[in-house]
């Protein structure tokens, strides 16, 4: 027997080799319906029908007549035969999944033209609506059929436990376990996102949980009341979810959005009564209802029952009604679905706060915005509304953070540099697209590469995630590619972008080799593009502080002495396997804090004439470097650049000798550990600014012979500097301040440092840009 129509597949589709995971995927519905039909046709063949219509009909009847033809409504009680009817339906659930997926979500997915953003949460939202929808009106049918409503409330505990269930009501709980069982596969056969596989099962665990508790404990008629409320609160979040999904595509319809509005307001109220009023009846029930029939332990009692089949055979069965109704049965029913009522309303809090949150941090800004020529504004919102990708990103006119350069350049109207992420680690996430996203009127951020996960889609919605670089550096809308991997794949990865005629932005170091590096700038400069070493430490608040002291000679005419310490406490590795502790190119706290530290040495003071260096491995479970002390020799000047994971107690972060004075700050930037709490660079009126306890010392003496001891006030530190330079080098032209040179200088520094700890001699800083 062919399988019907709604499950053959389209015939231009091209189906890979039989038993692969591919055919599995593509084909589930198929194979599900498939053995559903030879299970249909066992029983119409007289020896196996008594096997194969337990796979469909209700088992296990309580009462003595043939369930059939007799007049009394027959009651059913629960046994091993209903784990063939928990087989045949999670099939059935499977292969009604796949029609209502391919004939319908997929078609309105299509005529929608959702972002990928918004695909899972769609096809999510989409199945649960349909299943609660059924649900719940089929809950209503047994409240009509059973007298639910003209019974009263006595009628939820009255007779437990229960001589048995009706038809309906035993296929309804187990259409409901077959339900949430069918889940489980579904998220390999739906390639259900690896980050959306926790939150998945979790919930589905939990109606798993809790539904066949219910059942197998005989609690049906307070759970089958408790899940029709549930479940018709869950129809309202979904709805508005759906219809907020329509009303952000192209179409941009009025009345959806309306209607989403409405509806989830709606759902904000019927949460709050319906989570009150479940606890309410479950109190009710299993505090004063039950408790008036209740029984010291829990008793199983068994009842043979006679009856017959088709046939007028007899068929001798045992049923065993089980009695749960003891104090501490219910007790713990009580507290359970109190906890679970909490955990509920607990998420609807933190939903809450975290929509508050999102669009706090989406508002636009008070900062006045430049005009735009009509013409120039026309352009723009037809290339916003051109591209799905970007439908559920809000612009703003977001500038320069922190209070600092509020300005606007006048190129910011000029183009939005369109810009493409490689990673999305710690580096990608809290240093780079924080900034990409605030700056909206310089930077788009199109597209991120992830290998496994989607991590930038929760934060960023309107970004498109792809698999691989080569996708990246193909996509002929990227202007900027920014490099943020693992040090070993910088260089190979700047030469694809490049030769793709791709602006870079490399993380530091720029590569592992300075022969790397040379070539890279000098494949910069043929194609005419722009190659940028990332070194936000240039716009930490010390070092910003510490340079404008040494340019205003507050210390003298020269500084004989200076070191930068970068120090932390991690006595283990790092957990996750992370590549910086393995022993691999690149790896190692040199390469990684290293060139941090070169990078401003070289900045503030110029070439060195000589380098000393003592890089180790302190942690005996250390696999790669964890300390160094580097000492650069420019004449009468001494810099120390000194880093180790074992430091508990911090010492000062920059110490400046000179000739008329001393300057000494304690404590790191604040950037980095407001970035990493998820918090955008626009959301504070002072961003970068340290608190006045963290301001250095300035012990110093002036022109006129006074002596001055007190703090200096830090400056602010701003990361977001970087990218409006960098946008000035792209769309002006401009001169970069960290050039790639700087980048090649870093590395060649590295080198001779790993020389000279290695030969335990000092040696000249030669070969520098």
């Amino acid at each position: 027997m062919p399988p019907p129509p709604a499950l053959k597949k389209k015939s231009g589709t091209k189906n890979p080799p039989i038993l692969s995971q591919e055919y599995l995927i593509q084909n589930h519905g198929d194979i599900a319906c498939g053995i559903l039909m030879i299970v249909a046709l066992g029983t119409l063949v007289q020896a196996t029908s008594p096997y194969c219509t337990a796979f469909f009909g209700p088992r296990h009847n309580v009462t003595n007549f043939d369930s059939f033809n007799a007049v009394p409504t027959p009651l059913f009680n629960y046994g091993y035969k209903d784990l063939a009817m928990l087989f045949s339906y999670t099939l059935i659930c499977i292969t009604a999944h796949a029609i209502w997926q391919e004939y319908f979500l997929d078609k309105l997915y299509k005529k929608l033209h959702l972002s990928k953003s918004k695909n899972a949460k769609f096809f999510e939202s989409g199945q649960l609506i349909l299943f609660y929808v059924v649900s719940v009106l089929w809950g209503f049918m047994l409240f009509n059929d059973e007298d639910y409503l003209g019974s009263g409330l006595e009628y939820l505990w009255r007779d437990y436990p229960y001589m048995g269930m009706t038809t309906w009501t035993k296929l309804y709980f187990i259409i409901q376990v077959s339900y949430w069982l069918h889940n489980y596969p579904e998220l390999y056969l739906q390639k259900v996102r690896k980050e959306d596989m926790p939150a998945r099962i979790v919930y589905t665990s939990l109606y798993l949980i809790t539904i066949l508790y219910a059942y197998l404990t005989r609690f049906w008629r307070i759970s089958l009341v408790l899940l029709t409320l549930h479940y018709f609160i869950e129809i309202f979040y979904h709805a508005s979810r759906l219809a907020h999904f329509y009303a952000t595509t192209k179409t941009g319809s009025t009345t959806a959005k309306l209607i989403s509005v409405y509806l989830f307001k709606t759902w904000n109220v019927i949460f709050v009564v319906g989570r009150l009023a479940s606890v309410v009846l479950a109190w009710l029930t299993f505090w004063f209802g039950l408790k008036t029939s209740s029984i010291d332990k829990i008793t199983f009692k068994t009842t043979s029952i006679a009856n017959t089949n088709e046939n007028s055979t007899a068929l001798n069965e045992s049923i065993i009604i089980s009695n749960f109704n003891t104090p501490t049965v219910r007790l713990f029913t009580l507290v359970a679905t109190g906890v679970l009522q909490f955990w509920l309303v607990w998420n609807f809090i933190q939903f809450h706060m975290r929509r508050r949150r999102e669009q706090r941090n989406t508002r636009p800004t008070t900062v006045a915005s430049p005009k735009v020529p009509n013409k120039l504004k026309q352009k723009q919102h037809s290339l916003t509304n051109g591209k799905s990708d970007n439908d559920e990103a809000a612009e703003q006119p977001v500038v320069s953070v922190g209070g600092q350069n509020r300005h606007i350049r006048s190129m910011s109207t000029s183009r939005k540099i369109r810009v493409g992420l490689v990673g999305f680690g710690l580096s990608g996430r809290v240093f780079h697209a924080p900034f990409i996203h605030t700056m909206s009127t310089m930077y788009e951020l199109r597209s991120v590469v992830e290998r496994h996960t989607n991590e930038a889609m929760k934060i960023y919605p309107y970004v498109k995630t792809v698999r691989s670089t080569t996708e990246l550096f193909d996509d002929p809308e990227i202007d900027l590619v920014i490099i943020t991997t693992s040090n070993d794949l910088h260089y190979s990865l700047s030469k694809q972008a490049l030769e793709k005629g791709k602006h870079v932005v490399v993380e530091k170091p720029m590569t592992i080799r300075s022969a790397e590096a040379l070539e890279l700038i000098e494949l910069a400069e043929k194609k005419n593009l722009i190659l940028c070493p990332y070194q936000n430490r240039r716009y930490d608040s010390g070092y910003r502080t510490i340079k404008q002291i040494i340019n205003s000679k507050l210390l003298g005419d020269e500084i004989v002495d200076c070191e930068i310490h970068f120090d932390r406490y991690r006595p283990e590795l790092k957990g996750g396997n992370a590549w910086r502790e393995r022993n691999e190119p690149g790896a190692g706290i040199f390469y990684d804090l290293g060139s941090h530290l070169i990078d401003q040495a070289l900045s503030l003071f110029g070439h060195p004439q000589t380098i000393t260096a003592d890089i180790r491995t302190q942690r005996s479970v250390g696999h790669v470097d964890d300390y160094f002390d580097v000492r650069l020799d420019y004449g009468r000047l001494r810099v120390t650049l000194k880093a180790s994971m074992l430091v508990r107690e911090m010492g000062p972060r920059y110490v400046l000798h000179g000739l008329r004075g001393s300057f000494i700050k304690h404590g790191d930037d604040i950037q980095e550990g407001i970035l990493r709490t998820g918090v955008m660079p626009t959301t504070m009126d002072s961003w970068g600014q340290e608190p006045s306890e963290d301001y250095g010392l300035l012990h110093t003496e002036t022109s006129d012979g006074r002596i001055i001891k007190e703090k200096y006030e830090t400056l602010h530190g701003n990361y977001g500097l970087f990218y409006e330079q960098l946008y000035a080098a792209i769309v002006d032209g401009k001169q970069l301040e960290i050039r790639p040179e700087d980048g090649y200088n870093v590395i060649r520094i590295i080198e001779l440092a790993l020389q000279s700890s290695q030969e335990k001699k000092t040696l000249q800083c030669d070969k520098l840009l």
